[in-house]
């Protein structure tokens, strides 16, 4: 990256009715010269995300990352400043990218000219758990303005959209909401040992519908767990306070995030 932009990179977390995946989103625009504060690549894919029933959040919260070197780090395409960055907010994934737009043939009309620029963003999905590439995508607009900033930014929040656009259909096939394949984070506090662990992600394994069981972390009696199933995050509930090795209670269900503790 060659210019470190003014917030510049906007952060949205997203998080659909349906359980999608959680994602922050950072952009660099190199052309950047519009706003100070809103990157018009993320306006675009805002706007887009609202439509598909996502809730986002603003660039506002990014005031919240203490460390603003990971900030710097993930534009520059650092993964593990990326991963990082993901798992300040809790998020299952996060969105990186790069957005140019370029002058392109205009139209002069007598008293003004109308100023045309062709935006590319360029976009990857890393999952925060294991640091794999699960879409990438380039977004593609040009679009015209009475004067080069207009022209400019009206390029980049289209070819934000256009990237958005082909993102939302796949991050929703890549977490089950069309499919029934869908993601949940599991956060289990209590257990005496390893051992315990492992009983319980053996048999979350052995039930019905359940396609994988990742173990994230085990720390201080407390298991964390990837659990991909065809079906949501209340199912999967019912399936752990159901378990027969290690008796659970459910603390909290927050979309595809569950809280539980040993009885």
């Amino acid at each position: 990256m060659k210019r470190f932009l003014p917030l510049v990179a906007a952060l949205l977390l997203s998080v659909a009715s349906a359980g999608p995946l959680r994602l922050i989103v950072l952009v660099d625009e190199a052309n950047y010269n519009w706003n100070n504060n809103v990157s018009s690549v993320s306006t675009g894919m805002t706007q887009v995300f609202l439509k598909e029933g996502f809730v986002v959040l603003d660039a506002a919260q990014l005031s919240a990352v203490k460390d603003r070197q990971l900030i710097v780090n993930a534009l520059e395409g650092d993964i593990q400043s990326a991963i990082a960055l993901a798992t300040n907010f809790n998020a299952d994934a996060i969105v990186l990218g790069e957005a140019t737009a370029d002058p392109s043939l205009g139209v002069n009309l007598g008293p003004f000219s109308v100023k045309a620029y062709n935006g590319v963003a360029n976009v990857r999905v890393i999952m925060a758990a294991t640091g794999q590439v699960m879409a990438a995508v380039t977004g593609k607009a040009t679009q015209s303005g009475l004067n080069g900033k207009d022209g400019e930014r009206a390029a980049l929040v289209a070819a934000g959209s256009n990237a958005a656009q082909q993102l939302t259909a796949q991050l929703k096939a890549t977490s089950g909401q069309k499919n029934g394949a869908a993601l949940t984070r599991i956060t289990i506090k209590g257990l005496g040992g390893f051992t315990d662990a492992i009983a319980i992600v053996k048999e979350l394994q052995a039930a019905q519908g359940v396609t994988s069981v990742e173990r994230r972390n085990f720390s201080g009696g407390v298991l964390e767990l990837d659990l991909t199933a065809e079906f949501g995050a209340d199912d999967v509930a019912g399936l752990l306070e159901g378990l027969n090795l290690t008796k659970l209670t459910v603390t909290a269900v927050n979309n595809n995030a569950i809280d539980a503790k040993v009885k």
